[in-house]
């Protein structure tokens, strides 16, 4: 962070994160750095998710949301406040389901095998499932609002739609933060003068070093551990 008085915008690419980043933090970032744009999760995303099902629904005007996130996103209230927001400005009607998986993160991180994904997806999905009750096969949209949960995108969506629901959309958020960080630059580029990066270290010694990273392999072993649903 020592550069950050250089940097032009500063993305919070965490949900969990984004949902910590108060006024406060707010007033003390642009009070300290004032030609710093901030870019959170929260609002794009809501944004995002909102007009997804909107588009996706029958009448526009029920709408119905699936979210799934972290047990710290979810229990931080913060998509669940701006959602209804955002629905109660439309003059909409709004039923948004929650769900943190307890092991989604894990696995992905520590390259869990295909067949313990699958079972730990499935399981999941049907508590969420039997969560929603009927209103499972009209959902419109389910927002994977973590950054590890794209790596299941295809997975959830199969999941709907053998169970039902064939017009459900998998909303996540690489392609709505890359937007927004083009745009900002695309406005601001000449205003932007972007010095040239030096090196920290002496280029043999980044030849040297040796990075590990096991995002595909295995699991020798592993115990299941139910996820609980969080009701909203």
């Amino acid at each position: 962070m020592a550069n950050l008085s250089n940097t032009k915008t500063l993305v919070v690419a965490c949900n969990t994160a984004s949902t910590t980043y108060d006024s406060n933090m707010d007033k003390f970032f642009k009070k300290k750095y004032p030609n710093l744009n901030i870019i959170t999760m929260i609002d794009e995303s809501s944004e995002g998710i909102v007009n997804l099902a909107t588009a996706n629904s029958n009448d526009k005007k029920n709408i119905h949301i699936a979210l799934l996130a972290t047990p710290a996103t979810i229990n931080s209230n913060a998509y669940q406040s701006k959602i209804k927001e955002m629905v109660k400005s439309n003059n909409q009607n709004l039923k948004l389901y929650t769900y943190s998986p307890q092991q989604w993160v894990k696995n992905i991180e520590n390259g869990a095998d295909i067949k313990v994904t699958e079972e730990v997806i499935a399981n999941d999905m049907e508590i969420f499932k039997n969560q929603m009750g009927e209103d499972f096969t009209k959902i419109e949209v389910a927002g994977l609002f973590c950054t590890h949960y794209p790596f299941y995108k295809n997975e959830i969506k199969n999941f709907f739609i053998k169970n039902g629901n064939q017009n459900i959309k998998i909303l996540t958020q690489g392609n709505i933060f890359s937007d927004k960080i083009y745009r900002d630059i695309k406005a601001n580029i000449d205003n932007y003068k972007y010095n040239k990066r030096k090196p920290q270290v002496p280029q043999e010694c980044v030849r040297e070093i040796d990075i590990n990273s096991d995002i595909t392999g295995l699991l020798t072993k592993y115990i299941q551990q139910p996820s609980q649903p969080i009701p909203y």
